[in-house]
């Protein structure tokens, strides 16, 4: 029985794991889903996959339609704009904290996906960077080490990787700049710049938001990214 059960969940994550990055590959593209082309089209069984369904509906990362079938939900100007201000908030204070420690012997792990995202940057790999991307700055929370700052950025990874695939898939050029505004972040943290770090981060965060946002779209008073 406890066999049994355990198998049941494990394909009840795998469905989650494989409908949440079929869905992601697919943004963008127009694509609607149902539950019984999911299920064929990776090879798995209606349960697990309806299972799945539900969990991803609950998590807010999917809208079930009657008419529509299943799809992202879409990312309207004021949710782009929302994403920008929690991380603002959150992420400056993550880089001028960190200015203000020794870290050079335990940034190893931020060092290591700086070098996997320059080889992306190398080899035009957009869609290896995507996920590089959030993760470099999960890894900046991470090594700050307040667990709510990273779980909430975390809760925000589906999004970054769409918003990243936005930015940098039918824009590769934009993937040297991207890198360079991180590395730009990392060594003004490493060398205990505070100033530096936020101005970087803030640039570089405004410069995620302007190239995503239609000004004529921002229709909702904001908070402005550069402000102190």
């Amino acid at each position: 029985m406890k066999d049994r059960k355990r198998n049941l969940s494990t394909l009840r994550d795998q469905a989650y794991l494989q409908i949440k990055d079929a869905l992601l590959q697919s943004d963008g593209s127009g694509d609607n889903f149902s539950e019984r082309q999911l299920a064929a089209d990776l090879g798995l069984s209606l349960g697990p996959v309806r299972a799945a369904i539900e969990r991803l509906r609950a998590e807010n990362l999917i809208v079930v339609s009657r008419n529509t079938g299943i799809q992202l939900p879409q990312l309207t100007p004021d949710a782009i704009l929302d994403f920008f201000e929690v991380r603002l908030a959150l992420e400056t204070l993550v880089v001028e904290a960190l200015a203000g420690q020794e870290i050079s012997e335990r940034c190893d792990y931020v060092e290591d996906i700086l070098e996997k995202q320059l080889e992306c940057v190398e080899q035009g790999r957009a869609d290896a960077y995507h996920d590089l991307d959030m993760q470099f700055h999960l890894g900046m929370a991470t090594l700050h080490g307040n667990a709510e700052i990273v779980r909430v950025l975390g809760g925000l990874r589906d999004r970054m990787y769409r918003l990243s695939s936005r930015m940098h898939a039918g824009h590769p050029e934009r993937l040297a700049e991207n890198y360079s505004q991180h590395k730009a972040i990392f060594e003004a943290v490493r060398a205990g710049d505070g100033v530096a770090a936020r101005t970087n981060l803030v640039a570089h965060l405004s410069n995620g938001k302007n190239f995503l946002m239609n000004p004529r779209h921002q229709t909702r008073r904001s908070a402005s990214l550069t402000a102190a």
